[in-house]
């Protein structure tokens, strides 16, 4: 659906939930065709629609979506906004060892594009911890949220059905890793998933 403008952060999930997404009704000038602040035609259309139409992370988004649009902590939507911000729209992936250009900020940036696959910018791993940050919720080596280890029940982290040793924040997040983050009686251990079939 064609915007003017940048919409707010509840009525932009709110579109994404419903399988509509605001597209800038209008396009970067000859000054403006390698970079430009706000998210014109070429922006959308060339940097978003490509990934909307594969079904998994349509799927994703309008999820992603719907989580958002039912927030009303204004601080909680901001970290939520900050993680599409980071990933979706100016988001990094390393594939076979390889940097690549993901997010769509930079992918309608012929000069943003360069710079990442020049190395001219700083590259950071993002670690569990991290992601746990974004969404507001508490994750140390003993605790997540208000579940903290305590008598026989542990906290413990698997990647890829491994047991994570060492502190589980600093675990970096790698492309189609499965991890999973169990909190209970050590003799209850859930089945861990080594696997998971991703579309690619």
């Amino acid at each position: 659906m064609p915007v003017s403008d940048l919409v707010p952060d509840g009525i932009f999930f709110d579109h994404l939930a419903n399988k509509r997404f605001p597209a800038g009704a209008f396009i970067r000038s000859e000054q403006e065709m390698d970079y430009l602040e706000e998210p014109d035609v070429f922006h959308d259309v060339f940097g978003h629609v490509p990934m909307h139409a594969h079904k998994v992370f349509g799927d994703f988004l309008q999820h992603y979506g719907a989580v958002c649009a039912r927030v009303q902590d204004k601080d909680v939507l901001e970290k939520i906004g900050r993680l599409f911000w980071y990933t979706v729209e100016f988001g990094l992936i390393r594939q076979n060892g390889k940097v690549k250009v993901y997010g769509s900020g930079v992918i309608s940036s012929h000069g943003e594009c360069e710079n990442v696959i020049r190395g001219g910018c700083e590259v950071r791993d993002f670690t569990l911890g991290q992601f746990f940050d974004v969404w507001g919720v508490r994750f140390t080596k003993d605790c997540i949220g208000g579940y903290c280890t305590k008598g026989n029940d542990k906290l413990r982290v698997f990647s890829d059905g491994k047991p994570v040793t060492g502190d589980p924040t600093n675990l970096v997040l790698s492309s189609h890793q499965v991890i999973a983050v169990v909190f209970g009686p050590v003799q209850s251990t859930p089945t861990i998933r080594t696997t998971y079939q991703f579309d690619d």
